[in-house]
């Protein structure tokens, strides 16, 4: 989130109330996760309409702290802030949810942040950023997911009828490589595990027999 990025979400809420005709008072919502819940969050302050709530799935909090966090960070950070007038130490303080506290708007704020997060560490940011927000008198919740990795607070695909016509030993949750319209067909429930199965190979699991149905808004540009 910067300023380019908060000009530009206005801007397309106010051609969606401006399309739809919609009151004034129509409440908006400010929902993200990851990098895009530090967005949700830095939004309800810089927003023209104020949201009425804020919804947060592993958000980074505390965008300073996150600069360090991983060798990759600094790059796209420093990328995103470049042309802040501020040097880039003091712009990560401009949009860091940590940062801010004592100027977020009362507004409700509803964090969720999952336990076995490597990516963005639960401690260090949700949990500071929601002690540091009910100091101020903020009305947020924090609802921590347990054994989940980043983001991940629901399963996309199971196999049920594995559990029973086998006897699990072991489980194992390991990332998927997609490319292309697939992954829209799986967070919309388009997955079918039946009948896959694994084979590790070269140092990397292949997944067989998994089937995924055609994204059906799909083209050459999604």
């Amino acid at each position: 989130m910067n300023a380019q990025a908060i000009a530009y979400t206005d801007e397309i809420v106010d051609v969606l109330f401006e399309k739809y005709d919609l009151p004034k008072d129509t409440p908006v919502v400010s929902m993200g996760h990851s990098m895009g819940g530090l967005a949700s969050l830095v939004y309800t302050k810089y927003s023209k309409r104020t949201p009425v709530a804020c919804i947060s799935n592993c958000p980074v909090c505390d965008l300073v702290y996150h600069f360090t966090e991983r060798p990759d960070l600094p790059r796209t950070i420093y990328s995103a802030l470049w042309y802040e007038k501020e040097d880039i130490g003091e712009a990560m303080k401009k949009y860091s949810p940590l940062h801010l506290v004592s100027e977020m708007p009362s507004v409700k704020y509803y964090i969720f942040h999952c336990d076995k997060d490597k990516s963005v560490n639960l401690n260090l940011h949700s949990v500071r950023f929601v002690e540091a927000m009910r100091e101020c008198g903020k009305d947020v919740e924090l609802e921590i997911i347990p054994d989940r990795g980043h983001c991940k607070l629901t399963i996309a695909a199971q196999n049920r009828k594995a559990r029973h016509d086998y006897f699990v030993e072991d489980q194992y949750e390991a990332g998927i490589e997609l490319f292309g319209t697939e992954v829209k067909s799986i967070r919309g429930g388009q997955a079918n595990l039946k009948d896959s199965f694994c084979v590790a190979k070269d140092g990397e699991i292949y997944a067989y027999q998994m089937h995924i149905s055609p994204y059906e808004q799909g083209n050459i540009f999604n």
